[in-house]
């Protein structure tokens, strides 16, 4: 359990809960990531984690603090829909300041007089970019994620995202537009207070994007490259980030993969409303993704453990650099010596609960009955972990 791993939390929407459950068991065992990518959801549990991990806090009491309260007390419709006067391009702005209530309707028809008649034109029109406002998101990741005073632990935190335009992607020559991306940070105590401050103003902003669900959140501008670009849930293009992983720290050899949603077995769940239909293909998005890259990892592994011992190597075990070892290298698919060199096989370890969770995505955060969801959601993830680390640890010779 000492040797570096790594962490790859998915999307999942309000049953991203189960995450913490898992985080409290890996602080609880004292199995401390190097690495954690996230999407979506993931993004945000493993923002958390990794700062209780550079603050050298990373325990099951400061996981359930940070993590437990913040989904089952803010992480609700009510507290996103958010009060006072909010200025956006959100559904929640045209309508004003208007609580859930017997009275809504109300009070949304009192407010309809000559001088707000462009409101009613412009919902009418769609000229919204989202339900709720960003405000409450933003304020509850920007005051967990503030910067610490110091860094005791080095730590790898990377998150998903999907770009509104796309960029170009070469491959084989051929220019192509993709639209996953992953923006990454290094958390460690040789970065200076601007630095570490402005590292942490950008993972805010960051983590906002990843899990800003299409259609429920605004798309979040961030500037790469000279260019502003508008960006989305992570999910949507890269919810099976454990490749990200692999590249950000070359000692790990263990990768956690952990799905809010069943990957190892087929669905049987019901599929009988709107709600139920977005959790199958949220689902299907998960899945496609993990198998190709599940299929890429392990024919990698492959790779190397059959051209590994084929190589002409000289009397200190040193690759030699023949015309044999370059052909050799080239069938396989490694460009060369240094980026054979560089490879290593990989464990992917996936984290799972054990059956579909009740509720659709957006349940825990809008049922009456939410917050029992979120906490039955956290126990699957504690358990889940419990069990394949219980499972680590006895393989361990």
């Amino acid at each position: 359990m000492a040797a570096p791993c790594a962490l790859a939390l998915t999307g999942g929407v309000a049953k991203g809960a189960f995450h913490a459950g898992v985080l409290k068991a890996f602080a609880e065992a004292r199995c401390i990531p190097s690495v954690i990518v996230g999407t979506s959801a993931g993004a945000l549990n493993g923002s958390f984690a990794a700062k209780l991990i550079a603050e050298d806090q990373f325990t099951p009491e400061k996981v359930e603090h940070v993590l437990g309260n913040m989904w089952l007390y803010q992480a609700s419709f009510q507290k996103l829909w958010s009060r006072g006067e909010i200025h956006d391009h959100s559904l929640r702005s045209l309508v004003g300041d208007i609580r859930p209530n017997l009275f809504m309707l109300r009070r949304l028809l009192g407010s309809l007089h000559p001088g707000n008649l462009h409101r009613v034109r412009e919902f009418l029109e769609l000229k919204f970019t989202s339900i709720l406002s960003e405000r409450h998101y933003r304020e509850q990741i920007e005051k967990a994620l503030t910067a610490p005073e110091q860094v005791k632990r080095s730590i790898h935190f990377s998150a998903s995202l999907t770009s509104l335009t796309g960029t170009i992607e070469t491959y084989a020559d051929q220019p192509l537009v993709g639209y996953g991306s992953y923006l990454s940070f290094y958390i460690h105590p040789g970065l200076g207070r601007e630095q570490l401050d402005t590292l942490f103003r950008n993972m805010c902003t960051v983590v906002q994007a990843s899990g800003s669900f299409p259609g429920v959140f605004p798309p979040v501008a961030i500037q790469r490259g000279g260019k502003t670009d508008l960006y989305i849930d992570g999910g949507l293009t890269k919810n099976a980030p454990f490749g990200r992983a692999i590249k950000l720290d070359p000692e790990v050899r263990t990768i956690y993969l952990v799905s809010t949603m069943p990957v190892t077995q087929p669905d049987s769940g019901r599929i009988d409303n709107m709600l139920t239909i977005i959790d199958q293909i949220y689902k299907i998005i998960l899945n496609k993704d993990l198998v190709n890259d599940f299929r890429k990892i392990h024919q990698i592994n492959e790779k190397i453990e059959l051209v590994g011992p084929m190589l002409h190597r000289d009397e200190q075990g040193q690759i030699v650099a023949d015309a044999f070892n370059h052909n050799l290298l080239k069938i396989g698919g490694f460009k060369d010596i240094a980026d054979f060199e560089r490879r290593r096989t990989v464990r992917i370890v996936i984290i799972e609960p054990p059956v579909n969770m009740e509720g659709d995505p957006f349940a825990g955060m809008y049922r009456s009955d939410r917050m029992r969801l979120l906490r039955e959601y956290m126990a699957l993830g504690y358990t889940a972990a419990q069990q394949v680390l219980q499972q680590e640890r006895t393989a361990l010779p």
